[in-house]
């Protein structure tokens, strides 16, 4: 696996954990883990005593390039510290940085007759996500009444298909 950054909630860079850098804090038993439209999880282990651990705490989040060179970014959950047999380790557990758009509502907005991609942009205004590459699938209507960004999203993904 890549090296892993570490930010804080505003995206700022705190850390770089890494395996080859000299002087990084090393990281292990990083299983990443993906199953189509159902999320992915993150897990990884580093040496709990080096100066760069310290960012390893609740809501920092953590990225990291995938096999396909594609950036995941997780937020840490649930950071545990403990002694290990070579020193203290520190175990983060991490979800999907996209979860937290389970934590916004839309509270009425009606996409009609419009493109995917704008129905999606709408889904994701107030928030700091932004939308990507969006197939082009013809137009459709929707809408979206108090529900979650994720939600609008899967009900994009109902209505145009992909």
């Amino acid at each position: 696996m890549s090296d892993l950054y570490i930010f804080d909630p505003h995206d700022n860079l705190l850390a770089i954990l890494s395996n080859e850098a000299e002087e990084a804090c090393p990281f292990w038993s990083a299983p990443f883990k993906e199953l189509l439209n159902q999320g992915s999880t993150f897990e990884f282990t580093a040496q709990g005593d080096h100066e760069d651990s310290k960012y390893i705490v609740a809501e920092n989040q953590v990225a990291f390039l995938d096999k396909d060179g594609f950036f995941r970014l997780f937020t840490i959950k649930e950071p545990e510290k403990t002694d290990g047999e070579d020193g203290p380790i520190t175990t983060a557990v991490c979800e999907a940085a996209m979860l937290e758009l389970n934590d916004e509502v839309i509270e009425d907005v009606r996409p009609y007759n419009v493109t995917l991609k704008t129905a999606i942009t709408k889904a994701l205004e107030g928030v700091r996500w932004k939308v990507g590459e969006v197939a082009e699938l013809g137009l459709d209507s929707t809408n979206f009444y108090y529900i979650t960004p994720t939600e609008a999203i899967t009900e994009c993904i109902n209505t145009w298909g992909g």
